[in-house]
């Protein structure tokens, strides 16, 4: 069966993607990929290649990787970054010889241990390689997933503390009321460096030793999204990383069928990375929101915008606020795309 003209136009930008590599300038997650599918999701496929075209002068050719099966010893590159194409070549391997719910069976309760790493990207960007694999099995987007597990892969990170061995206060009113970070563990760099340093003090492994995760994997997560959406609008100054937050956030849900024990791993591993995320962010509490645009409205913003966090913000609200009906969503949407 052909595809529709606008998932051919997603698999066409996936090889385009695919020439690239997972980073630029150093450090910066690729999201091309990412936004690509959240336009098909918006129903936006034609605005992939105008996308693709402004986005792509940021990005840099990939090299050449050698196909080969690592075995158990893809785990010994964990956290090496020059190692993510050999760890997505790895991936594509093994997904020529196995069914890719089996690679993420295995692999997600590994990775989940270093999500934080890449700034929650390799998350998000295999939340999108998936749900784009579910619409369409082909071969690209098999590649992609093994592209983002590569990625992912290779900025693992783990984290000092343990959630939840003395839990007192559900996770979501937790993570509101989350110290802030000493200013003496500040540091400059992206979200998975500055969050890392406020993963090591003392106060953070008391705080997060008091989470209480619940009985309902889906019911706290979906707690914890809207109590992201509300920071986003309380704090200004750190709208951009709680806007990964939330599109973090939708994907770990999505992605909770992949997971045998029904994610209740995945969600210990998943706020213990959001604890140290609010920790150096949170500051201030003074935004507000005053006109709630309407969902069509956003999506035609962020579109026009040509942005990429705009665009998957869009994406991760539409398809949250489809099941919450949730207004907290559009107001987070609101200040970040039409502020």
């Amino acid at each position: 069966m052909s595809l529709p003209v606008d998932e051919r136009t997603l698999d066409e930008a996936l090889v385009r993607v695919h020439r690239t590599s997972s980073t630029w300038r150093g450090n910066l997650a690729n999201h091309a990929p990412m936004a690509a599918d959240a336009l098909v999701e918006l129903g936006r496929a034609e605005a992939i290649p105008a996308f693709m075209e402004d986005y792509g002068r940021n990005l840099e050719p990939v090299a050449a990787q050698p196909v080969a099966f690592l075995g158990e010893g893809w785990r010994g590159h964990l956290g090496e970054r020059a190692a993510a194409g050999r760890l997505s070549a790895h991936f594509e391997a093994w997904l020529g010889r196995a069914g890719w719910e089996q690679v993420l069976r295995e692999v997600l309760p590994v990775l989940m241990g270093g999500v934080l790493g890449g700034s929650l990207h390799g998350l998000i960007r295999l939340g999108h390689a998936v749900a784009g694999l579910r619409r369409h099995d082909t071969p690209v987007r098999r590649r992609e997933v093994a592209w983002a597990l590569g990625y992912w892969a290779s900025e693992y990170r783990a984290l000092r503390g343990e959630v939840g061995t003395e839990p007192t206060v559900p996770v979501a009113e937790a993570l509101s009321h989350l110290s802030a970070m000493p200013d003496a563990l500040r540091v400059e760099g992206i979200i998975t460096e500055r969050a890392a340093a406020a993963a090591e003090s003392e106060r953070f492994a008391r705080d997060v030793a008091e989470f209480d995760l619940g009985l309902d994997v889906a019911s706290t997560l979906d707690a914890v999204l809207l109590g992201a959406a509300t920071w986003l609008v309380a704090e200004p100054a750190s709208r951009f990383t709680y806007l990964h937050a939330i599109t973090a956030t939708s994907a770990l849900r999505g992605l909770l069928p992949c997971f045998e024990d029904g994610g209740s791993m995945a969600l210990r591993a998943y706020v213990h990375a959001l604890a140290a995320v609010r920790s150096m962010s949170r500051g201030p509490s003074e935004g507000e929101v005053g006109r709630t645009a309407a969902l069509a409205e956003l999506v035609e913003a962020a579109v026009a915008s040509r942005d990429d966090h705009k665009i998957k913000l869009a994406a991760a609200v539409t398809r949250e606020h489809a099941r919450l009906e949730d207004d907290r969503l559009l107001a987070a949407a609101t200040v970040f795309i039409r502020p």
